[in-house]
């Protein structure tokens, strides 16, 4: 998707900048926060690439290995790259 509205442009700075995945999650809710925590950095992937579509699945499989990889005291797999 590429954006080229000014004003749109605007609107999703602001959109990105007030990202807060973690809103709906009640106290001790560990399905939703671990769900929450998935999207963040599934969108986080997305982002990086300019939210080309077509790799939502990918973006969301390869999210849930890096959160259970982080879990079980793991490092990520960007972590890996630098």
């Amino acid at each position: 998707m590429v954006i080229t509205c000014a004003g749109c442009l605007g609107a999703v700075a602001a959109m990105v900048e007030k990202f807060d995945p973690l809103w709906f999650c009640g106290p001790g809710d560990e399905a939703a926060h671990r769900q929450s925590l998935i999207a963040q950095a599934a969108y986080f992937r997305a982002q990086q690439r300019g939210f080309e579509p077509g790799h939502e699945l990918e973006d969301w499989l390869a999210a849930e290995k890096e959160l259970t990889s982080l879990i079980a005291g793991g490092t990520s797999s960007r972590d890996s790259k630098s």
